[in-house]
C-alpha cells in the first residue's frame, strides 16, 4: 500500500474503452501516480498515452496477483454498461480501496457501498485519489472496508471464483 500504483481491469468493451480514455485524461493531472491497466482493452488503439500509464494486456494469475497486491487503489471510471462490474469484486477480494462512479457499482447497491467505496463523478476522481493517498491511515481503513465488503458478498452470494470469472471475462 505504500506504492502509488492505481489499477484498472478492462476487457475490450466500449464502456471500458471510455473508462481508459478518462484514466488517460486524469493521469495527466496525477503525474505522481502510476496507472496500470490490465486486460485486452490494451488492444484498442488509443491515440494518446501518458508516461505514467502502463498497459499490461491479458496477464497470467501470478502477474495479476503481483499487480493487484502492489496497488494502493483501484479506479472504475465507467459511465455506461450493463451487468455487474466484476472488476470491482476482484478489487475488493484484494482489499484494494476503490474509487468508482455510481454506474460502476451497479448490482452492488445492497451492500451499502457508500461506506465502503468512494463514489463520485469522474471529474472528482483526481481530487479523491489525492485525498485518499495523502492520508495513508485512511487508505488502510478503506482497504479493510473493501475486504469486509467482499466477505459480505461471499457470505450472501456463496463462494464466487472471481479469478475464473474475471479471467474468462477479459479473455474475450
Amino acid at each position: 500500500m505504500e506504492t502509488n500504483n492505481i489499477v484498472f481491469i478492462g476487457s475490450l468493451y466500449q464502456a471500458n474503452i471510455d473508462a481508459v480514455r478518462h484514466i488517460l485524461e486524469m493521469s495527466a493531472k496525477l503525474p505522481e501516480f502510476n496507472f496500470i491497466i490490465i486486460g485486452n482493452v490494451k488492444n484498442y488503439k488509443f491515440k494518446e498515452s501518458q508516461k505514467n500509464v502502463k498497459f499490461l494486456g491479458v496477464i497470467d494469475d501470478a502477474k495479476k496477483d503481483m499487480v493487484l497486491r502492489s496497488a494502493c487503489m483501484a479506479v472504475n471510471p465507467v459511465i455506461e454498461g450493463s451487468g455487474r462490474n466484476l472488476k470491482v469484486l476482484d478489487y475488493l477480494s484484494y482489499g484494494i480501496p476503490v474509487v468508482s462512479t455510481k454506474i460502476g457499482l451497479r448490482s452492488y447497491e445492497e451492500y451499502n457501498t457508500d461506506n465502503n467505496i468512494i463514489i463520485c463523478d469522474i471529474q472528482e476522481f483526481p481530487e479523491k485519489i489525492r485525498y485518499l493517498c495523502k492520508n495513508r491511515e485512511l487508505l488502510r481503513i478503506q482497504s479493510f472496508k473493501s475486504l469486509e465488503m467482499y466477505k459480505k458478498i461471499i457470505k450472501s452470494e456463496g463462494n464466487i471464483n472471481t479469478a475464473k470469472i474475471i479471467l474468462n471475462e477479459y479473455k474475450n
